[in-house]
């Protein structure tokens, strides 16, 4: 801008220094004349450029102020040397026209290069200003949020380590992708944090079977991630004091006997060679059509239940019953061992059929020198283990002619996305991880809780998960830094050396304000005002007296040039190396605004009026102009970028 100034003030110098002298003028004009009808026909439609400061020069010498050469001299004086060629009226003003002769000369500078230049610098610092801000956002969300803390708790210390250099973020963006990634391979031993934490008391009180729903998910998922048999998994965690009686009747009261009973019917049928298959194949349970032989296991079955009971202490219910006195009850009646039969040993060595056949192949291609299992193996394995899971709604049904126990299918459906997430994370699917544990979370926190303070507090914490989980999750997958910039990008959302203004008693500075804008243009026809809605993407430049210090500012912003046209061809085209020619009378638009500069981000709001710039719009091929000079009362929204700080005033303590 300093450069801009200069040259206004060099066309000044060297328009008054000229010879001002009818000898002189004539010279000039005769380039623009020709005889005919025996006067000087002088046609000044045609002069642009250096010249018009000139032509606008005579003109304030030999035309009255208020009238234009064209009259002055074919009407008012009737000259009987010099007519004006009908057309352009140049208005004589001697102050004022000396002055927009200045300017129009100075507008005929090429800036095509500097206001390419300078756009191309608006657009980059403006993306630079959004990523601070979200990265200066999301360590005063972790500051904020104990649950998102617990979820990523090396983000949160590496950011505490940036501390006040997070303006620097570029340089520490390594360190952050390795967080990233350490924090959502992690994810699931993190939620067995946040299960232990004060953060989820309240939600747990409010919904007590909630943390079984999760430590039990956790659990089992942990013990597929680990290579454990889905069997195995079930029996550690019902019978090994994984899980106490109470905490599974939360869910429902008998949901604790189903299980364990459940277990030991799977156990019940494991097959002799474990390193063959798990459980016994459908041959050998040919052997239970013989009624003696099926009443035999039957009673064994029994007896197994008899003992765990009373080892225990406990007595094992459904509906209100015992499990072994609801078996005594069927043990006389054929149908009900059949329905026993056939709603659970069935299902339990069908299902497990599929869950052998999976898990023996990944041994088998995992022992193999030259082959290894791969996603699809792993993810039919987790699927068929699901399915096996579900075959204990069996158990409730044959014993009591009941349906599905509710709270049970929501529990192995909790497993379900728990383990999804888990398949996620081992392939590396980041975002699809973030995305299991956000559905989880809607589905089986929030769409729980009633209470609409405690509602509302877990939903904020989820939007912000969200969010952050998200852009965390593609910076942990990106693998160059370009990836790494496309998504801070796509997320950041609206500080850097805006906060300059926002942190003084007052300050100067050369400022740009990049963003939408929305009011009313007029643009003359015919001499008459035409005021018509106008809305689009400003930039303008000029100096901001700014008055702040808690956070947030005000600001008397006097505008100087406005390059918004070529700012939104730069938003949407930074490959194209340059732009059409661009003169920087077409850039001109002088101005004056208010704004507010919201508190700790470098967004800002503003109203005013200016001059509109005559560039309209920029394409790669052309620069359209309007004809004249309008203007524009509007109100924006806008990014704050402080280009050159001129004066600052430290706030008082």
């Amino acid at each position: 801008m300093k450069y801009i100034a200069l040259a206004v003030m060099a066309c000044l110098f060297i328009s008054v220094s000229r010879a001002q002298n009818p000898y002189y003028d004539a010279l000039f004009l005769k380039r623009y004349g020709e005889l005919k009808n025996g006067k000087a026909s002088i046609d000044i439609n045609g002069i642009n450029g250096a010249d018009t400061l000139q032509l606008n020069n005579i003109s304030a010498r030999y035309v009255e102020e208020g009238n234009n050469i064209e009259d002055m001299f074919n009407s008012t004086s009737d000259n009987p040397f010099i007519s004006i060629v009908p057309g352009k009226k140049s208005q004589a003003s001697s102050p004022s026209s000396f002055l927009s002769g200045a300017l129009n000369a100075a507008g005929a500078v090429d800036v095509t290069t500097m206001v390419d230049g300078m756009a191309k610098f608006l657009v980059e610092r403006t993306k630079q200003e959004l990523s601070i801000a979200f990265f200066n956002d999301f360590k005063e969300k972790l500051e904020a949020e104990e649950q998102l803390r617990l979820l990523f708790p090396a983000t949160y210390q590496n950011l505490k380590v940036i501390g006040d250099e997070i303006y620097m973020f570029s340089g520490y963006i390594e360190m952050l992708r390795e967080g990233f990634k350490k924090d959502i391979s992690g994810i699931l031993i993190n939620m067995r944090k946040l299960v232990n934490s004060d953060a989820m008391k309240a939600a747990f009180e409010a919904f007590p079977p909630l943390k079984t729903m999760l430590s039990g998910g956790l659990y089992l998922a942990d013990q597929l991630g680990e290579g454990h048999h889905i069997g195995d998994a079930i029996h550690s965690y019902v019978i090994n004091d994984e899980i106490l009686a109470d905490s599974l009747n939360l869910l429902e009261p008998d949901v604790f006997g189903t299980l364990v009973v459940f277990d030991f019917v799977s156990q019940s049928l494991r097959y002799a060679n474990p390193e063959t298959r798990y459980w016994i194949s459908f041959d050998d349970m040919q052997a239970f059509k013989d009624e003696l032989t099926f009443k035999i296991y039957l009673g064994l079955l029994f007896q197994q239940l008899h003992l765990y009971e009373r080892q225990r202490g406990i007595k094992l219910t459904l509906v209100g019953k015992g499990v072994r006195d609801l078996l005594r009850e069927g043990a006389s009646s054929l149908v009900k061992l059949s329905k026993l039969r056939d709603k659970v040993i069935v299902p339990v060595l069908s299902k497990g059929a599929r869950v052998d056949k999976s898990f023996i192949q990944i041994k088998e291609l995992n022992n193999h020198p030259e082959k290894g299992a791969e996603y699809q193996n792993y993810h039919q394995l987790f699927s068929a283990s699901l399915d096996f899971m579900e075959t204990s709604q069996g158990v409730y049904q044959s014993l009591v002619d009941g349906h599905e126990l509710q709270e049970l299918s929501n529990y192995i459906m909790s497993f379900r996305y728990l383990s999804d997430m888990h398949m996620d994370i081992s392939e590396k699917q980041y975002v699809s991880a973030i995305s299991d544990l956000a559905s989880w979370y809607r589905d089986f926190v929030i769409d729980r809780i009633t209470e609409g303070p405690l509602k509302e507090e877990h939903e904020a914490f989820l939007k912000a998960f969200i969010k952050y989980g998200n852009f965390a999750a593609i910076v942990a997958k990106a693998e160059t830094s370009d990836e790494v910039q496309q998504a801070i990008e796509a997320v950041a959302l609206p500080v850097g050396s805006s906060r300059i203004k926002r942190y003084t008693s007052f300050n100067v500075a050369l400022n740009a304000y990049v963003g939408l804008y929305g009011g009313y243009e007029n643009i003359e026809i015919n001499d008459e005002d035409n005021y018509q809605l106008a809305a689009g993407l400003s930039a303008p430049v000029g100096v901001a007296m700014s008055w702040g210090g808690k956070g947030s500012s005000f600001s008397v912003f006097l505008s100087l040039i406005d390059i918004g046209s070529v700012a939104s061809f730069r938003f949407n085209d930074d490959a194209t190396e340059s732009v059409p020619q661009i003169q920087l009378k077409d850039i001109i638009s002088p101005g004056v605004f208010g704004v507010y500069g919201f508190k700790d981000v470098p967004l800002s709001a503003g109203a005013g009026y200016q001059i509109g710039p005559r560039l309209h719009e920029v394409t790669v091929d052309n620069a359209d102009m309007v004809s004249e000079t309008y203007g524009r009362f509007s109100v924006f929204l806008a990014v704050d970028i402080h280009i050159i700080n001129f004066h600052s005033k430290a706030k008082k303590d």
